[in-house]
C-alpha cells in the first residue's frame, strides 16, 4: 500500500515537472501554431488607403480643369487647388490621415465650385483655352522668312529674293480661302517721320499688288503701315538698322472657331471615396 502510493507520488512529481518545463518552453513552439486569417490591413492601413485614393482622384479632376482651360480662366483658383493637393500630400506622407481628410474635403468643395465656375466663364465669356491653329503654325515659318526680307533705303521696290516666297503664301491663300493676311510695312528711323509712314505703307502694298496679281482675292489681303515706330534692331548704324526696313506678314482664320466642348470624364467625388461627407 505504502508502495503504491508513493509510486503515485513519484508519477504526480514527474508529471508537474513535466508540465513546468513545457510551459517555460512555449515559445520554441510557437512557429508550429498557425494563427487565424486576419484582414489584410489594420485601420492605419485602411485609413491610408483612403486618403491615396482620393488624393489621385483629386488630383486628376484638377489636371482636366487644367486642360480644360482653368489656367487662361481661373488661375489663381487653379494655383491654390494645387498648392492645397501638396499641402495634403505632405500631411498624408507624415501621418497625419486625420488632417489630410479634413482637407480633402475642403479640396472637394473647391474643385466643384472651380467645375461650374469655369463652365460658366466659357459659356457666358470669352474665356476660352487658347488651341493653336495647326495650319498657321505650318505657315509661320514662311511668314517669318518673309519679315526677314528686307527693302533699299527710301525704296518700296520688292527685293529680288523675295518672289519666290510671296509665291509660296500666294499658293497658300488660294488654297486656304478661309485665312486672310495682313502686310505691315515698316522702316528704320532716318528720314521725317510723315515720309516714314508713307513708305512703310507702300511697302505693304507693294507686297499686297504682288498677291492680287497671282489672284489672290482681296479680302484676303489687308494692308498696313506702323513707319519707324516698331523697330527690331537698332538704329544706330546701317549695319543695325537695315533689318527694320521690312513687311510683318500676320495670318488669321476669318471664320471665327465655335466655342471649343470638352470631353469632361466624370470622376467620383473624392469623399465618395471613404464615405466622407
Amino acid at each position: 500500500m505504502n508502495t503504491q502510493k508513493s509510486l503515485h507520488i513519484k508519477n504526480g512529481l514527474a508529471m508537474g515537472l513535466i508540465s513546468i518545463i513545457c510551459s517555460g518552453c512555449s515559445f520554441l513552439v510557437q512557429p508550429n501554431i498557425h494563427p487565424s486569417a486576419q484582414y489584410p490591413y489594420d485601420s492605419t492601413q485602411f485609413e491610408d488607403n483612403h486618403v491615396a485614393s482620393a488624393l489621385r482622384i483629386a488630383n486628376l479632376r484638377i489636371s482636366q480643369l487644367n486642360h480644360m482651360g482653368a489656367a487662361e480662366c481661373i488661375p489663381a483658383r487653379l494655383y491654390s487647388m494645387q498648392q492645397l493637393s501638396s499641402k495634403i500630400r505632405g500631411e498624408h506622407e507624415t501621418g497625419l490621415n486625420q488632417d489630410a481628410l479634413l482637407n480633402l474635403r475642403l479640396l472637394e468643395e473647391s474643385i466643384r465650385n472651380a467645375e461650374d465656375g469655369l463652365s460658366y466663364l466659357q459659356m457666358n465669356t470669352g474665356c476660352q483655352l487658347h488651341v493653336e491653329d495647326p495650319r498657321l503654325v505650318a505657315l509661320r515659318p514662311l511668314l517669318n522668312n518673309i519679315a526677314q526680307h528686307t527693302f533699299a533705303i527710301g525704296s518700296a521696290e520688292l527685293p529680288e529674293n523675295l518672289f519666290l516666297r510671296l509665291d509660296e503664301l500666294a499658293h497658300w491663300l488660294k488654297a486656304h480661302p478661309a485665312y486672310q493676311v495682313t502686310l505691315t510695312g515698316h522702316t528704320d528711323s532716318q528720314g521725317e517721320t510723315k515720309d516714314n509712314d508713307k513708305l512703310a505703307l507702300a511697302r505693304s502694298t507693294t507686297l499686297a499688288n504682288y498677291l492680287r496679281v497671282k489672284q489672290v482675292p482681296n479680302y484676303q489681303v489687308n494692308t498696313n503701315a506702323q513707319g519707324e515706330f516698331n523697330p527690331i534692331n537698332s538704329n544706330v548704324s546701317e549695319s543695325m538698322r537695315y533689318r527694320n526696313r521690312r513687311v510683318e506678314v500676320e495670318a488669321m482664320l476669318l471664320i471665327p472657331n465655335q466655342k471649343r466642348q470638352s470631353t469632361v470624364k466624370e470622376w467620383p467625388s473624392v469623399t465618395d471615396i471613404w464615405g466622407g461627407k
